[in-house]
C-alpha cells in the first residue's frame, strides 16, 4: 500500500515519523515550497493548487492521500480517499473539553475561523493568535535562535490563561518543550495523533515495501537541512519537480 503526504512544508514528516513506528507503508511525500505559503494564498489559488498536488499524488499510485497541512486542509478536495487536518483537530479539543481555547496556526487557517466557528458552539471562549513566522523558521532550519524565542513569546503568551490551546500547524510540535518552558500550567493539543489513528483503523493491515519517495517543488537543500534539524530524519534522495 502506498500513502500520499501533502504539505507545504515539512510539518507533515511528524505524520510519515509515526507510520513508520508500526507499518512497512509505502509513502510518497509532496513539499509545495516552490509555490507562495499556502498560508498566504487566496482561496481562488489555493483551493486549485492543493487539488493540483493531490492529484499528482493519485497519478503516483497512492491509495490514500492525507494533508497534513492546516492550512491546505481548509481547501481540501471532497473525495473518499483524502483525509485533512480539520476534522481530527476539531476531535482532538473536543476530547479535552477546555472551558477556554486558544488557537495557533498560519493566516488562512486562523483568519478562515475553521476550527473556531466549530468549536466555538460548545466553547464560550476561544481567543486565536496567527504563528505564521514560526512555520517559516522552522522551514529555514531555525528552532532555537533568540529571534524563535522571541516569536514564541509573542505569540503564546498572550494565552497563558486558557485551559489548552490547539497547535493548527503541523510544524509546531517541534517547539513543545519550547512551548511549554513559556506557558507550562497550559495543555498543548496534537491533532496529528488522530490523523495517524483513523489511517490504522482504516487500514488495520497496512503492507508496503517500507519505501519513500521525497518530492518538493521548492529546494532540496533546504528541505533536507529543515527536515534533519525539526525532525532528525534523513532525505537521502529528494526528487524536485516543477509542478
Amino acid at each position: 500500500m502506498t500513502i500520499g503526504i501533502c504539505d507545504y512544508g515539512i510539518g507533515g514528516v511528524s505524520l510519515y515519523k509515526q507510520l513508520q513506528t508500526f507499518s512497512d507503508v509505502d509513502v510518497v511525500y509532496f513539499s509545495d515550497t516552490g509555490v507562495p505559503p499556502y498560508g498566504k494564498l487566496p482561496d481562488s489559488e489555493l483551493r486549485p493548487r492543493v487539488q493540483q498536488v493531490v492529484q499528482h499524488l493519485f497519478d503516483q499510485g497512492c491509495e490514500l492521500v492525507a494533508i497534513a497541512c492546516n492550512a491546505a486542509s481548509t481547501a481540501s478536495p471532497d473525495h473518499p480517499d483524502v483525509i485533512n487536518m480539520i476534522e481530527f483537530g476539531v476531535k482532538a479539543v473536543e476530547t479535552v473539553s477546555p472551558t477556554s481555547l486558544g488557537i495557533v496556526g498560519g493566516y488562512r487557517t486562523i483568519e478562515s475561523e475553521i476550527y473556531k466557528r466549530p468549536l466555538s458552539t460548545t466553547i464560550a471562549e476561544i481567543h486565536q493568535e496567527v504563528g505564521q513566522a514560526l512555520s517559516v523558521r522552522i522551514e529555514a532550519g531555525d528552532l532555537d535562535s533568540e529571534g524563535m524565542t522571541a516569536d514564541l513569546k509573542r505569540i503564546f503568551e498572550p494565552l497563558k490563561n486558557c485551559d489548552a490551546i490547539l497547535l493548527a500547524c503541523t510544524h509546531y510540535p517541534v517547539l513543545i518543550d519550547q512551548i511549554n518552558m513559556i506557558i507550562p500550567k497550559v495543555q498543548l493539543i496534537d491533532p496529528m495523533n488522530r490523523m495517524v489513528e483513523a489511517i490504522r483503523k482504516r487500514y488495520p493491515d497496512m503492507n508496503g515495501n517500507n519505501s519513500t519517495r521525497w518530492i518538493t517543488s521548492g529546494s532540496v537543500e533546504k528541505m533536507r537541512v529543515a527536515a534533519k534539524k525539526a525532525f532528525d530524519v534523513d532525505l537521502e534522495t529528494i526528487e524536485y519537480t516543477e509542478l
